[in-house]
């Protein structure tokens, strides 16, 4: 075998490995209902506790409408159709939110299989890998999707794709929705917009020729979806939301990202860079000597290593993983994946193609940094499910209508996994808890860490209108509240 087959079976090995490996994440996640961290678990009880035409759970002041129809669209269509199995329904939500960017990317595969240039995809990839995977634990976050989206277009923008009506159909599908997707279009849709005009201007057609036809519109889009997002900001109560978030652009610092799963992102950019580097410099040698082609190996295996075990070791040390700060970290969706949209408009219109050896490489080095954040995952798969079940154990134990989350704590200490009661989410146990009854009658709840002005059942629950009470009741929905007993005192 030469050395091109070598390393073409070793690239497309590794690449295979990893999605398979991505899947399995994303399918464990699903089954152990990880889309209830947080503010997912509100989001879900919202949704069962509504009685519209079409089902969505949505904060109004935010912009993120249509993703999140396209989000929970598969528990949307079971509650059409007169699913009320709360198990079922669990994991039709998770499945909307793990598996819809997932979908979007094969599109983007296709896209570029089509153009028979995947220099693009692999840039989308990098962004998925080094930006949105850090803070994977909150799935319910709409900038997943809307970044899945986005990349759509820069294909398109990007690519030399013959267009037909279809294309068309899809290009003004993805926009409208990205119009009501997520605040980080006004970065997005500006980069959007510069892409298209140095398209335009750089390109090797006429600016207004009929192939150009889809980068002008393109960018328009791009234009429209800044001037939206700007609007809708001045004009919805989010300046509280705004600020907090732009604050977490503190955690970019290099000790912070260095700290938990942000160092697979690093190792995995810096590895692509001296990649490409290394690459660089061996095209300006005509003569390689075998010493620095074993030393440069030695050194690309053992980097790829140290790559690996950093996702592995989450698995041996749950002391690793921390909830919070990954949930803190999903400010690199806005602003690190800005950067990798900016290098695929530079790739392509620099037309940088790497050679063979470069290529397979860095194919290596992008596989095995989604294997260890996928890895990374499965560790927060592995403790959200002991958190999960720990708290249905304390639901089921108790014949109180109230229930302390002291309880969890204890159960959790008792089997000697206290550390994983770091899953929880102060404000969300009530709903939490409502998500894991067997059905919709709502029998028992846990009591939120503080909040207590907005914990008063069954009439007041933070922070969801409830049927039947006086706080903002939509309608009937799934969940009832008539076997809800308030019993003084809480269990511990």
């Amino acid at each position: 075998m030469d050395r091109q087959a070598f390393w073409k079976r070793i690239s497309e090995t590794t690449a295979v490995i990893a999605l398979l490996w991505y899947v399995i994440y994303l399918a464990v996640a699903i089954y152990v209902e990880r889309a209830l961290f947080a503010d997912g678990a509100n989001f879900f009880v919202d949704l069962l506790s509504k009685n519209q035409i079409w089902l969505v759970a949505d904060d109004p002041k935010h912009i993120r409408l249509l993703v999140n129809t396209l989000n929970q669209f598969p528990a949307s269509l079971a509650l059409e159709f007169g699913v009320e199995s709360i198990r079922t329904l669990r994991i039709l939500f998770g499945t909307g939110l793990f598996l819809t960017p997932l979908l979007i990317y094969a599109l983007c595969f296709l896209l570029s299989k089509r153009a028979s240039d995947f220099r693009v995809f692999f840039i989308a990839v990098a962004s998925l890998v080094t930006c949105a995977m850090p803070s994977d634990i909150f799935i319910l976050n709409q900038a997943f999707t809307a970044l899945a989206l986005v990349w759509v277009l820069f294909h398109y923008l990007l690519l030399e794709i013959k267009l037909r009506w279809f294309d068309w159909c899809l290009i003004a599908l993805v926009s409208l929705v990205l119009f009501r997707s997520h605040e980080s279009l006004i970065v997005w849709g500006g980069i959007l917009l510069a892409g298209a005009v140095a398209v335009l201007w750089f390109g090797k057609d006429t600016m207004f020729s009929k192939q150009k036809r889809h980068v002008m519109v393109i960018g328009v889009i791009g234009l429209a979806q800044v001037l939206f997002v700007a609007y809708w900001q001045l004009t919805h109560p989010v300046d509280q939301q705004t600020s907090a978030f732009l604050q977490l652009i503190k955690l970019a610092m290099p000790a912070e990202l260095w700290s938990g799963n942000t160092r697979i992102s690093v190792l995995t950019v810096c590895l692509l860079l001296l990649t490409g580097i290394f690459g660089l410099l061996d095209s300006l040698f005509t003569k390689t000597s075998r010493a620095r082609e074993i030393s440069c190996f030695i050194i690309f295996v053992l980097s790829i290593g140290y790559l690996f075990t950093t996702g592995l070791f989450s698995l041996l040390s749950h002391d690793l993983t921390n909830p919070f700060r990954e949930y803190s970290y999903r400010f690199l969706i806005t602003f690190g994946s800005a950067g990798w949209m900016v290098l695929a408009i530079l790739m392509v219109l620099v037309n940088v193609s790497p050679s063979w050896q470069v290529s397979y490489r860095l194919v290596i080095v992008l596989s095995f940094g989604l294997i260890s954040a996928s890895t990374w995952q499965m560790s927060n798969n592995w403790q959200w499910n002991i958190f999960r079940s720990a708290a249905i154990q304390s639901l089921h134990m108790t014949h109180l209508s109230v229930v302390n989350p002291v309880s969890v704590r204890k159960n959790l200490a008792d089997a000697g996994n206290e550390q994983v009661f770091k899953y929880r989410w102060n404000w969300a146990w009530p709903v939490f808890g409502m998500s894991l009854q067997e059905d919709g009658r709502v029998i028992k709840l846990f009591q939120p860490e503080g909040y207590e002005e907005y914990f008063h059942p069954p009439q007041k629950i933070p922070f969801i209108p409830m049927s039947g009470g006086n706080f903002g009741s939509q309608g009937k929905g799934i969940f009832t509240m008539d076997q809800f007993k308030t019993i003084e005192g809480v269990s511990l």
